[in-house]
C-alpha cells in the first residue's frame, strides 16, 4: 500500500527533528533543496550552506521537536505548519522557545527536498 504525502511528509519531520536533536547534518543537506531559504524568527534569511553551517557557528542543540503538525498538499508540493519546540543557545546565548514554523516541500526527481522553513516566535495570548 503506497504511503501518502502527509505519511511521507510526517515522517521526514520526524526525521528532520532528530536530525536537529543530534545535529546530523548530512540528513539535512540530503533533505534540504539546493535552493532552500530559512527565515530565522528576527528575519534573517540563511541559504542551504549557511543553514548547514549553524553548528560550526555556535548552535547547540539540547532538545529540539515538531508538534501539531498540518500537512496540506498540492500535487508535487506540500506545506507543513506546526510548532518548533526547542531548547538550544547560540554562542553560549540561550535560544529556548516555541515558535511557530511553516515549511515547503517540493517533490523533486520523486523524493521529497524542503525548499522552504519560515520560524516566527509564538508567544501566549
Amino acid at each position: 500500500m503506497a504511503e501518502t504525502t502527509e505519511t511521507q511528509i510526517r515522517e521526514l519531520e520526524a526525521r528532520w527533528a532528530e536530525a536537529e536533536r543530534t545535529m546530523d547534518v548530512e540528513f539535512q543537506r540530503a533533505l534540504l533543496d539546493d535552493d532552500f531559504r530559512g527565515v530565522g524568527p528576527v528575519g534573517f534569511i540563511l541559504n542551504k550552506e549557511q543553514w548547514l553551517g549553524r553548528y560550526g557557528g555556535g548552535l547547540k542543540i539540547q532538545a529540539f521537536d515538531f508538534e501539531n503538525i498540518e500537512v496540506r498538499a498540492f500535487g508535487d508540493t506540500a506545506v507543513a505548519i506546526g510548532t518548533q519546540v526547542q531548547e538550544a543557545s547560540h554562542q553560549d546565548r540561550p535560544v529556548n522557545g516555541r515558535f511557530r514554523v511553516t515549511h515547503v516541500y517540493l517533490r523533486r526527481e520523486g523524493s521529497w527536498r524542503v525548499i522552504g522553513k519560515h520560524i516566527s516566535n509564538q508567544q501566549q495570548p
